[in-house]
This record gives structure tokens, sequence and C-alpha cells, in this order.
């Protein structure tokens, strides 16, 4: 008799281990589907560069002339605008972030014109500032180049 209670606790134990087990590869595969794995990154020689800025704050209207000097192809860009002071500027092409092909890095330009909205932070004169920030899709996601990012100073009339 003294026997079948020792088998019984053996057994109780070993349940117990087994679904510890169970319980752990169940949070381990739920935890693997739901945590992002590693952030797709933008190439290191990407460049895109504003060569001429054209602000007038009478039409509410920016053009820019761009081009690619990098060695890769560009999906898009964010265009931003603000004061020189701040940290955070306000998005010009919210919705047309995407270039209608990509842009490649021949010796070409690419011209845009924006409508600037009637309540974006900028003055007349030499206070503001002009962000772009280049933009890759990779995998089908689009993937903000951090490192790329250029400011030129903006001057609106």
């Amino acid at each position: 008799m003294k026997n079948k209670k020792a088998v019984s606790a053996m057994v109780a134990y070993t349940l117990l281990i087994i679904i510890a087990i169970a319980l752990s590869v169940f949070v381990y595969n739920y935890l693997k589907v739901y945590v992002p794995g590693d952030r797709p990154k933008c190439q290191p020689d990407i460049n895109l560069a504003v060569e001429n800025i054209t602000c007038d704050l009478t039409t509410k209207k920016l053009n820019l002339i761009l081009s690619n000097r990098g060695l890769f192809n560009i999906s898009g860009a964010y265009i931003r605008v603000g004061l020189a002071n701040k940290t955070v500027r306000s998005q010009v092409n919210n919705g047309s972030e995407f270039f209608p092909k990509p842009f490649s890095p021949e010796p070409r330009m690419l011209g845009m014109e924006f409508d600037l909205a009637p309540d974006l932070p900028i003055t007349t004169g030499g206070n503001n500032v002009l962000e772009v920030q280049p933009l890759m899709l990779i995998k089908n996601r689009a993937v903000p180049c951090e490192n790329a990012v250029v400011s030129y100073p903006l001057t609106c009339s």
C-alpha cells in the first residue's frame, strides 16, 4: 500500500512538469507571433537633395526640385516645414508621400508642388526650415530613412 502513494506523487509531479512545459510552449508561440521582429532598415547610401525651393505665402504654394544623389532608388519622401527653433515640424505632403515611380539615382531632377495649409507654423522671412526624409519600400512596407534626413533653410515671401 505504501508504494501506491509514492507512485501517485510521482504521477502528480510528472503531470505538473508536463503542464508547465506545455504552457511555456504556448506562451512562447503566442509572443513570437505578436512581438515584432527585426525592423527593416534603409540602405546606408541614400541621399535625397533639394536643388531648388520656392515658397510663396500669398498663393500658399511650396515648389521643390529634388535630386537623388545616392546609390539606390527612393520610393518617396516625407516633406515637413516648420520654424527653425522647433524640433517637430508639420508634414506638407500628408497622403502623397510616394513618388509616381521609384526615383532612381540617374542624373535627373524631380519637381514637386504642394499646397500649404493655412495653419502651418511658418512665417515670412528666413526663420523656417524645410526637412526632407526619404523612404523606401522594403517587403511592401514604407521604411523611413532615419539617417538620411536633410534640412534646408526656407525663406517664404
